[in-house]
């Protein structure tokens, strides 16, 4: 992935809160040649993939996963074991459910919700980045 990529990603995630205000400076030449943002790395680490595993709550291959995606990039096929399929079952039954909660955002009954986000000025497309939905109160 090209630096700036990575840095336009860590640019978008500091000022998608805080109302707007990130809570820390990111030089790409320091996190870079000194392995972490503002040159040092706060005890967490410094590369890009701890980054991702922190902010996007992923394991080492999802956040591997998650920049080559971003990159355009292709990953290796995983063994076809029964782990392995179990494992992506659940990413697919996981990947569902958000998208159920996102689209009740759009019905009667979510319309409350997404006025919600709308007064805390969460689009609909940081609404569906970050996987925010509406639960209906129901057991259907």
């Amino acid at each position: 992935m090209p630096n700036t990529d990575f840095v336009d990603y860590v640019k978008l995630h500091l000022t998608s809160g805080n109302g707007g205000n990130g809570s820390m400076h990111l030089h790409r030449e320091k996190f870079i040649d000194k392995g972490g943002p503002d040159g040092g790395d706060g005890g967490k680490g410094g590369s890009v993939i701890n980054f991702i595993m922190e902010i996007e709550n992923l394991g080492y291959r999802d956040a591997v996963a998650f920049l080559a995606r971003r990159a355009g990039m292709t990953m290796p096929e995983e063994q076809n074991d029964a782990e392995s399929r179990k494992r992506a079952r659940m990413l697919a039954l996981n990947k569902d459910s958000a998208r159920f909660f996102y689209e009740q955002l759009s019905t009667p009954e979510g319309r409350r919700a997404g006025e919600y986000m709308a007064q805390r000025r969460i689009s609909p497309a940081t609404a569906r980045n970050f996987g925010l939905g509406y639960a209906p109160d129901t057991w259907d």
